[in-house]
């Protein structure tokens, strides 16, 4: 679905939380009167004595928020890839052979201290 009429329908729907177009529990078993009403609206407050209970959403309108929900959480995970690729930005000095060798007894000199009491348990 194209990003234009999802946003519209996440967006009516939004507005629709707010808004009295409202199915009594009742209407369900006495009409069918709301299953032409509801493609239109897109969606209805179900209530049962003046009570939300719940909402329905037409087919297009839940698929819409679906795909929403999906898009954004892609864009959360992206945004959580590339600051997890910022974070470690400067960490790309791989080491190997020698070099390693060295950085980590450099890296245990300095922090001798500390190791030792990890190691002496205090």
């Amino acid at each position: 679905m194209s990003p234009a009429p999802t946003e519209e329908k996440v967006a009516k729907f939004r507005e629709m939380i707010n808004a009295t177009e409202r199915v009594g529990v009742s209407e369900f078993a006495r009409s069918k009167s709301w299953r032409e009403r509801l493609p239109e609206a897109g969606c209805f407050e179900v209530v049962d004595r003046n009570s939300v209970v719940g909402y329905m959403l037409a087919p297009d309108y839940a698929l819409a928020l679906s795909d929403r929900i999906a898009e954004l959480e892609s864009q959360a995970e992206e945004a959580q890839i590339a600051t997890m690729f910022k974070v470690r930005e400067g960490r790309n000095d791989l080491k190997g052979g020698a070099d390693l060798k060295a950085s980590a007894l450099d890296y245990f000199d300095q922090h001798a201290a500390a190791l030792g009491k990890i190691i002496d348990g205090d």
